[in-house]
């Protein structure tokens, strides 16, 4: 896809929200499967059906825009699922196991708030109100669900003595 517009720029940042969405759908419940926490498996399958609603917001975006969601695969979403899927294997504390997936958790919400806030922005500028509106209320969702993760992490999971931690 060539970049010679701000309308290029925007389709390219959904779809790169698109595809990360999918990839997004497909590891919170594989995530939420391994967890014993409860609020942490449930704000995961929550988000998880978040999720849903942003893809199909997304598409009604790429609708009035006449536009593809597909061609684009977002490395960087992929990079953040291997990573968490790999963690699901790990053997160890299911404290500390649980503390390093909301570590994850968080990770891909920072990520997708980067690419929302991005689209919100391009969208704003090409004065695409029926675009902003969506887009905002998905980086509403997104902003809510890390803050409350990352209270969650913060208060209730678990994480190893401070002696343990300082190696001693």
């Amino acid at each position: 896809m060539s970049l010679d517009s701000m309308r290029d720029l925007l389709v390219r940042e959904l779809r790169d929200l698109y595809s990360a969405g999918t990839m997004v759908l497909k590891a919170l419940p594989a995530m939420a499967s391994v967890v014993t926490s409860r609020p942490l498996r449930h704000l995961l399958a929550d988000h998880s059906r978040e999720t849903e609603l942003q893809l199909d917001r997304l598409e009604t975006i790429f609708d009035t825009l006449e536009a593809d969601p597909w061609g684009q695969r977002c490395r960087g979403m992929e990079g953040l699922v291997d990573d968490s899927v790999a963690l699901l294997t790990e053997e160890g504390d299911q404290a500390v196991r649980e503390a390093a997936i909301a570590a994850e958790a968080l990770r891909i919400g920072h990520y997708l708030i980067a690419g929302y806030n991005s689209a919100c922005r391009h969208a704003r500028h090409l004065w695409l109100d029926t675009v902003l509106e969506p887009l905002a209320q998905s980086l509403g969702e997104v902003q809510a669900a890390t803050a409350l993760l990352t209270t969650m992490a913060e208060h209730q999971i678990q994480s190893p003595p401070l002696a343990e931690a300082a190696g001693g």
